[in-house]
């Protein structure tokens, strides 16, 4: 996949699990019984579940030992 294409349906996906959690979330608040904590607890799995799959966040230094080259078109060569 295409970096531009990788990056935007990363974001896509991100803007549907947040709006997941504020729908969840916006139900709770507009009448589940109070103290049951079901809403929470399926908002705090979702967060837990999203937190174990996310990547190692990008180190420069490491990430640029395998840049070897430029190409002509400015694009970097791994």
């Amino acid at each position: 996949m295409h970096s531009n294409a990788d990056i935007t349906f990363q974001f896509n996906t991100s803007m549907k699990y947040l709006n997941m959690i504020m729908t969840t979330v916006a139900e709770e608040s507009s009448g589940e019984e109070e103290g049951s904590g079901g809403s929470e607890k399926t908002v705090q799995d979702m967060i837990k579940k999203f937190l174990d799959i996310l990547p190692e966040p990008l180190r420069r230094a490491e990430a640029s030992k395998g840049v070897k080259e430029r190409g002509d078109d400015g694009g970097i060569s791994i």
